[in-house]
Parts: C-alpha cells; sequence; structure tokens
C-alpha cells in the first residue's frame, strides 16, 4: 500500500508541462481547480449574503453594487491564488497578458464596454432596481436585475428581457419612474352625446373611488372631455399609478370594468358608430 501511495504521489508530482521555467504538474492543477472552484462558491456566498441583508442604510441598488464588486474581487482574487498554485510566476503571466491584451482587446471591445457601463449605472442610478422603462424599440417593462455585463428587464407579459448595459448609455432610453415611481395613465371612453357631462364625470369619479382598486389615491382623479366624436361624447379618464415591480399596480384595462359599471348603473348610454344611409330615386 505504502508502495501504492508512493506511485501515486510521484504521478501527481511529475511534470507534463514547462511554460517559461514554471513545472506543470497534476498537482498543480488540481490545486488551481481547487481553489478556483472556492472563490467562485465564496463569491456566490458573499452575493447571497448580501442580499439577505437587511440593513436600512443600504438600498437594494447599493446592495447590488456591493455584491458585485466583492463577488468579482473574491473571484479575481482567487484566480491568481489558483495560478500561484500551479507554480506559474505572476510577475511573467502580467508581462505575457499584456502583450495580449492588446490583441484580444478588440475582440472583447463590446464586453468590455458593456462592463464599464453596468459599473457607470450602478454608481450613476439612472436606471434603478424596480424602475419602468423604455426601450428603444418600444419595449416597456421593470428593471429586475442590474448585473455587469447586462441588465434584465421583465415585461407586462413575464417575459425577461436582457439588454447589454452598453444600451443604456449610448441610446435614448425612457424612464417612466426615475423621480418618484409614480405615472399618469389616460383611459378613453365614450358616452352618448345626450348625456350630461359632468354627470359623467360625477359617476364614473365615485365608481372608481369607492373601489378597491390600488391606485395613487393622493392624487385625485379627474375625468376629461377630451373631443366631440362623431357618434359621441370622447372623455379620458386621468389616474396615477405606482410603477414599481413590487408595487400593486393597475393597468389601464383594469379602469374599464368600473367605468362601465359607472355609465351602466347611471343609465348613461355608451354609444357606438351610426350611419345615415340616403337613397336617392333614379
Amino acid at each position: 500500500m505504502k508502495e501504492w501511495f508512493g506511485r501515486v504521489w510521484e504521478f501527481l508530482n511529475f511534470t507534463f508541462l514547462d511554460i517559461g521555467g514554471a513545472q506543470i504538474s497534476a498537482l498543480g492543477v488540481l490545486k488551481f481547480i481547487a481553489v478556483f472552484w472556492f472563490g467562485f462558491f465564496l463569491g456566490r456566498l458573499f452575493r447571497r449574503r448580501i442580499a439577505s441583508l437587511e440593513l436600512m442604510q443600504l438600498t437594494r441598488e447599493n446592495k447590488q453594487i456591493v455584491s458585485n464588486i466583492g463577488y468579482y474581487a473574491i473571484v479575481i482574487g482567487t484566480i491568481f491564488i489558483g495560478l500561484s498554485a500551479l507554480g506559474i510566476n505572476l510577475s511573467a503571466l502580467a508581462v505575457i497578458a499584456g502583450a495580449i491584451s492588446v490583441g484580444v482587446g478588440f475582440g472583447l471591445q463590446n464586453i468590455v464596454s458593456n462592463f464599464v457601463s453596468g459599473v457607470i449605472l450602478l454608481f450613476e442610478k439612472t436606471i434603478r432596481i424596480g424602475d419602468l422603462i423604455e426601450l428603444p424599440n418600444k419595449e416597456r417593462g421593470w428593471v429586475r436585475q442590474i448585473n455587469m455585463r447586462s441588465t434584465i428587464i421583465i415585461t407586462a407579459d413575464n417575459i425577461e428581457i436582457i439588454v447589454p448595459n452598453q444600451t443604456f448609455i449610448t441610446q435614448n432610453i425612457v424612464n417612466l419612474s426615475f423621480s418618484d415611481g409614480v405615472r399618469r395613465v389616460l383611459i378613453p371612453f365614450s358616452a352618448a352625446y345626450a348625456s350630461a357631462i359632468n354627470e359623467v364625470k360625477r359617476v364614473v369619479i365615485a365608481k372608481i373611488e369607492a373601489s378597491d382598486l390600488q391606485y395613487e389615491r393622493d392624487r385625485p382623479l379627474a375625468v376629461r372631455l377630451v373631443s366631440l366624436g362623431d357618434s359621441a361624447l370622447n372623455f379620458v379618464l386621468v389616474a396615477y399609478t405606482k410603477t414599481a415591480i413590487d408595487a400593486p399596480s393597475p393597468y389601464e384595462y383594469d379602469f374599464l370594468p368600473l367605468i362601465y359599471d359607472a355609465l351602466n348603473e347611471a343609465k348613461i348610454a355608451i354609444p357606438f358608430p351610426q350611419l345615415d344611409v340616403t337613397m336617392k330615386g333614379a
């Protein structure tokens, strides 16, 4: 048995590769893998620990900054430790990396740009977790996560969109909740020409105020007559709702059943297009 262990130890220490004087053995490779795996494990553990902290002075954005910086610092640090355990001279490696980085930099230009853009977003906070944004393709969604390379957006259809961070730096992005997380919604509806305008306004506002719909009740509702249509009086309901992803936020169509019930209960007709046809004799 002792002889067998001796052969295994001899095999593990056998140099099968020589890089600039650094003798690479199977044992060194195993050490590098162990340190590398431990670094990723420690980095992910650090991220989960930061996310679970309940500190009043740390907002979600600050937690994201701390967790990302800490994660990459731990991973990069363990990579250098692993290379040292492998037997590679880090000073020589720095010279080689400097020569290679010039050529590789062109191929990794977009990745580096997205990485730097992610750092800018985390510190500048023009885009924050929970913000409702509109992308250049007119797609709307809430910011769920800001990573170092990309940002995850979730739409109203529960579809997750992964957007490169460079998009938020180089293109025009509409942040619908940058200031206070509240946005205005306009819900159009119509009533017959015989309807009393003030009565339409009263019954619609009263119905919505009496409901349990979770809109911003500290901002008054408004019903406005916007146009005299071909077949109806055209109104719009003005309301304000929360845009944060973790807050109850009604959409435009949540108001429509209440508007319909209010008009129906008040016997206010909801018109439909009508066309008069005059027949002339030959």
